[in-house]
């Protein structure tokens, strides 16, 4: 076989490996797109749950946990349970930008706010959701996962308040490590 010919076969398996690999990305994933918010198949486990200011949409806490570089993590869900779109306007009163979780913050124990990092440049480390970029529009059972890094508390606090736009707070939740 010359040379042209071992590279094509050689091309042509990779790409197959590429397609093949996709595919089960996709099949097991249960996400949508880059750029679209993830439905899941099932909701996933949370920590606990609020309704929230807009009927039909619940707030779901999935985890709360230090993380290197002496940070928390906290993750969280929009769930539209409802068959109908749900404008969720936290955007209103904010900066118009791709990151809702501004308003995002936690106390401890005594009372000490704890608010979204952000980076030499001033962008907050955060989940960027550029489609939501003016409102935050949750399609019908649409579900929109995000997430936020904050200054850790000192390591003897082991339970926060956590205030999520849209939902009444979040209290007495144990700090993961």
């Amino acid at each position: 076989m010359d040379r042209k010919a071992s590279w094509s076969s050689k091309l042509v398996v990779l790409g197959v490996g590429v397609l093949t690999l996709s595919a089960f990305v996709a099949a097991t994933s249960g996400q949508v797109k880059k750029g679209k918010t993830e439905t899941p198949a099932a909701p996933v486990l949370a920590i606990a749950v609020q309704d929230h200011e807009v009927e039909g949409v619940e707030v779901a806490l999935l985890e709360v946990k230090r993380a290197s570089g002496n940070t928390v993590t906290i993750r969280w869900q929009y769930r539209n349970k409802t068959n109908e779109k749900k404008p969720l306007n936290h955007c209103a009163n904010m900066e118009m930008d791709s990151y809702f979780a501004k308003e995002v913050y936690f106390l401890d124990s005594s009372q000490k706010k704890y608010v979204v990092l952000k980076d030499a440049q001033g962008i907050p480390q955060a989940a960027k959701h550029d489609q939501f970029a003016f409102a935050l529009n949750l399609a019908p059972k649409q579900t929109g996962n995000t997430w936020a890094k904050f200054p850790a508390p000192p390591a003897d606090v082991e339970k926060v308040n956590i205030y999520l736009p849209g939902a009444p707070p979040f209290e007495d939740i144990a700090l993961g490590k």
